[in-house]
């Protein structure tokens, strides 16, 4: 037997062999609807699992960690976004900050 017709052979048995096994086997899809706090994990966050709303948000705070430290922003944080060079943190009343690590530019 050629040694390229060997690997065709061993080839195809090994895709038969696999091809077969279920994808996935065992695992579950599971979809959180928020309605009760059956999964949530109260010891290893802070988040409000929020039943009512039906959704889990960060509780709003004055401060966040950076790798410079905490940064006191003034105001109260309610969404926040790290581009890999700039801090872009939004806060209540339409507040839109950036920060580098160093200095803050008010984009409000």
């Amino acid at each position: 037997m050629s040694g390229k017709l060997r690997k065709i052979k061993i080839a195809l048995l090994i895709f038969f062999a696999f091809g077969f096994l279920p994808i996935g086997a065992g695992a579950g899809v599971f979809n959180e609807d928020f309605n009760s706090t059956d999964y949530r994990d109260a010891a290893n966050t802070t988040a409000d699992w929020n039943i009512t709303r039906q959704r889990v948000q960060l509780k709003p705070t004055f401060n966040f960690t950076q790798p410079g430290g905490l940064v006191n922003w003034g105001g109260e944080i309610q969404a926040i976004h790290y581009s890999g060079t700039n801090w872009l943190v939004g806060g209540k009343g339409a507040k839109l900050n950036q920060y580098n690590g160093a200095n803050w530019v008010s984009l409000s």
